[in-house]
């Protein structure tokens, strides 16, 4: 796992921003680096390749990272207050249960399965994390991100 730069960080968000806004070229593709600690608050990562990132204590508050492949990204005590995670892919990603249950709303079609939850200093199975992850949604009322290949967020199902 490679740590990137600040200076590498502000020229690849650039040449991002660009590719999005002229619809060409190859979009962000930070897959396996270390970007712990990073400051992407306000970044535009959507579409970003992020997987398997280590995304630990980075700043992402208030980032779209709306349609961006997180699969097996570290997430935990990553801020993510106001960012935008819809549509995003967070299969088997870790992250923070306080950061999914207050932090932000904007889950609307993510992919959740086998994501693990960080509660009390304690990394959780992907097994007892589903129906929490499913009921801290339900509760938001987001009704289509998927938590397991069967079940997507429901109104129905019980808070935690």
């Amino acid at each position: 796992m490679h740590k990137l730069t600040n200076d590498q960080i502000a020229l690849d968000l650039q040449d991002h921003l660009t590719c999005l806004r002229e619809g060409r070229g190859t979009l962000l593709n930070w897959s396996g680096q270390d970007l712990s600690g990073a400051d992407l608050a306000g970044a535009d990562l959507r579409q970003a390749d992020l997987s398997h990132t280590n995304l630990f204590n980075a700043d992402l508050r208030c980032a779209d990272l709306s349609g961006a492949n997180l699969q097996g990204a570290d997430l935990s005590t990553a801020l993510i207050r106001y960012a935008d995670l819809s549509h995003a892919d967070l299969r088997g990603a870790t992250i923070d249960y306080v950061s999914l249950l207050n932090e932000t709303d904007a889950w609307e079609g993510a992919k959740l399965e086998g994501v693990k939850l960080l509660r009390d200093n304690k990394v959780l199975s992907a097994a007892d994390s589903a129906p929490i992850i499913a009921s801290i949604l339900a509760a938001k009322n987001i009704t289509t991100a998927t938590v397991s290949p069967t079940q997507k967020s429901s109104p129905n199902t019980p808070a935690p």
